[in-house]
């Protein structure tokens, strides 16, 4: 007589494996429009979700948190994008079409909140800077050669500005 039987796995906090939830809810977007979470450190994107009904949401795992991510889509003629950065934890993000890249709503996530404080002291270096760079390539060639050197220094400048004030608010928020 052979007795043979399966006993349930119990599930193990070692196969607990973390993961990020982003929950959207957004208005002035076409149905079916895809959001794209894109890595600013690989340089590709990592998960994509369409918009119905006004909402979308992406689940997935970051292997080594906290990662900055641009939450981007295009929808007709228009292209947004915010930053997060975000570990393996909840985050929902609210906004009209309109309010990105830098009057998004997010909530959940309190690496996020912390990101979210430090870009509101940088929000207007950051506005100055987007503009520049897309006045920048909206120009014809020709005119482009001849304004670049200007154009990285104001860049390169601005760019300073928001790393001083970066380094000094983690200095102060320790």
């Amino acid at each position: 007589l052979v007795i043979t039987g399966c006993m349930k796995r119990e599930k193990k906090e070692r196969d607990f494996v973390p993961s990020y939830t982003i929950q959207g809810n957004v208005t002035g977007f076409s149905e079916g429009t895809k959001f794209y979470l894109y890595s600013l450190e690989t340089n590709a994107n990592v998960d994509s979700a369409l918009v119905e009904d006004n909402k979308f949401q992406m689940k997935g795992h970051i292997a080594n948190p906290p990662v900055s991510f641009w939450l981007k889509a295009t929808d007709g003629e228009d292209y947004v994008y915010t930053p997060l950065l975000i570990g393996n934890d909840r985050l929902t993000v609210s906004a009209a079409k309109q309010d990105f890249a830098w009057n998004v709503n997010t909530s959940g996530s309190t690496i996020d909140t912390n990101y979210r404080k430090l870009m509101n002291l940088t929000k207007d270096l950051d506005i100055k800077r987007d503009s520049l760079i897309f006045g920048y390539h909206a120009k014809a060639d020709t005119v482009k050669e001849k304004t670049f050197e200007e154009f990285m220094q104001t860049v390169g400048e601005i760019d300073s500005l928001i790393k001083r004030t970066t380094i000094k608010y983690i200095k102060e928020t320790k």
